[in-house]
């Protein structure tokens, strides 16, 4: 936990010591948490694999799509400004509550309604009954207790970090079982309807505050005059993140879909953790120090050089020996979508440049920009797509994903740059350099491992490759400028 350590006090600063000390207590238990449910996770994830077929789990992918875009679609970013609002924002608890509470019941009721619809535009009729089932689930989540958003703003995340662990094992548990005993798709949806239930009942046990739901207009009418750009922000990240489950249900059917579904979340594993427990602590962090341009630009520095160290070498090695680790973890019935996890792994490395962009933008109260950049992700992803898909199936899909994605978030990285200022080819002359060597090594690795034929032998000997491509990564995170950071820090005055 050392990096997290030294990446705070460099982001807060040593005289606020209180405060570095909150961040770093929670980045620690994000931290800690993340780990401990994706490894959870990760179980529950091998465990259905390997009892229910592709085209089984893509029928529970369908369902869960239709949720996810429900979540995704009806985010208002009120709880962003809520923390933004600082002492004052208990005032707006009433109302960010009663707004909550009145659109999941009205979507839940939309979602169950129209159920059996959806499920024929995706093509997994067999889905319905799910879809409805995470409609009521959907419902059920808006009675969650509102003070939590507190703790958030205060930095005291431990208690949540446990509850969040806790929701996953029961949802683990739940899932599990079902599918070990009965053999059924419908473990999915049914754990993640555990998740919810234990969720609401632990988000009154996490504090003892309690929020009586009511409807202020003028404090309405305050929080969204900067939330909307954060709902708009939400919903633009969500459908240029979201839009290729739908695509793959459409054009490729259930079966597809699973293969897709799967071989994208597991390619997620190791920046998915990483970038959102740092994502978390630094938009309260930065949120602190919005007007403070000398520390934010020492925060932009150590960032870029903590995800890249930690994350880099992971994702290079991940993605050139992708076909055995998706034979060992997916089994040998997900090796046709070993391509799409490679693809996706592999521009994961772009992280430490992408993180950054969208964070400190909304931190820094400039939520448009970030917006602009989701545009032209979702512009590009929807004008090559198509084309794509016909010629190369899934994996073009995930190609042009990637690529759209990968051009939004460096715009998003230059305009932040410019806004600090920073030296944003510095960024990503380092981000280059330290792939060098892990890319070597990994290249030569895969052409030793590929002569033996068992999957589980062929990752143990990319092993000590990787420890050393990591090793070089930790030895080297120095990032180089082409100007001295620390003078220039020293006389730019704060703001």
């Amino acid at each position: 936990m050392q990096f997290l350590r030294r990446l705070i006090w460099r982001v807060i600063g040593a005289q606020s010591s209180e405060l570095a000390r909150k961040v770093i207590s929670g980045s620690i238990w994000q931290l800690f948490a993340r780990m401990l449910m994706r490894a959870v996770n990760l179980i529950v994830f091998m465990v259905v694999v390997r009892v229910l077929k592709p085209d089984e789990v893509g029928v529970a992918n369908a369902a869960t799509i239709v949720i996810s875009w429900a979540y995704g679609l009806s985010q208002l970013g009120l709880e962003a400004q809520v923390i933004r609002m600082g002492d004052r924002a208990e005032e707006y608890l009433p109302t960010t509550f009663f707004v909550r509470i009145l659109r999941s019941f009205l979507i839940g009721a939309i979602i169950c309604g129209t159920a059996w619809w959806t499920a024929d535009l995706l093509r997994a009729p067999d889905s319905a009954p799910l879809i409805f089932v995470l409609g009521v689930n959907f419902a059920l989540g808006g009675i969650a207790n509102a003070a939590t958003v507190l703790l958030n703003r205060d930095l005291e995340v431990k208690n949540l970090a446990l509850r969040s662990a806790f929701d996953t094992y029961v949802s683990a548990v739940v899932t599990i079982g079902v599918v070990l005993i009965f053999r059924t798709y419908w473990a999915i949806p049914l754990g993640t309807l555990a998740t919810t239930i234990s969720g609401v009942i632990n988000s009154y046990l996490v504090t003892p505050k309690r929020v009586r739901p009511a409807f202020n207009w003028e404090r309405f009418k305050e929080l969204y005059s900067y939330g909307r750009w954060i709902t708009l922000g939400h919903m633009a990240n969500f459908i240029t993140a979201n839009i290729e489950g739908p695509l793959v249900s459409r054009l490729g059917g259930v079966h597809q879909l699973g293969l897709y579904v799967q071989a994208q979340r597991f390619a997620a594993l190791p920046g998915q953790e990483l970038g959102a427990a740092v994502a978390a602590t630094l938009f309260a962090g930065v949120s602190k120090i919005r007007q403070d341009q000398r520390k934010l630009q020492s925060a932009l520095e150590q960032v870029i050089v903590t995800v890249t160290k930690l994350l880099v070498p992971a994702c290079l090695f991940m993605g050139i020996f992708g076909v055995p680790l998706v034979r060992i973890i997916l089994t040998d019935a997900y090796v046709e979508a070993a391509p799409v996890f490679m693809v996706f792994v592999l521009f994961t490395t772009l992280l430490p440049i992408t993180i950054t962009g969208g964070t400190f933008l909304n931190a820094m109260g400039l939520p448009q920009v970030d917006l602009l950049a989701l545009l032209i992700r979702f512009t590009v992803f929807v004008s090559a797509v198509i084309p794509m898909f016909r010629a190369m199936g899934i994996t073009g899909l995930a190609l042009t994903a990637c690529i759209a994605g990968s051009i939004g978030s460096l715009f998003s990285y230059f305009v932040m740059c410019r806004k600090m200022p920073f030296p944003a080819f510095a960024g990503l002359f380092y981000l280059v350099r330290q792939a060098l060597v892990p890319l070597t090594l990994a290249g030569g690795a895969w052409l030793l491992a590929r002569q033996l034929e068992n999957p589980f032998l062929q990752v143990l000997a990319g092993l000590p490759f990787f420890l050393a491509a990591q090793f070089f990564a930790i030895k080297t995170a120095k990032l180089s400028l082409p100007w001295n950071l620390d003078r220039q820090l020293e006389q730019t005055p704060p703001q």
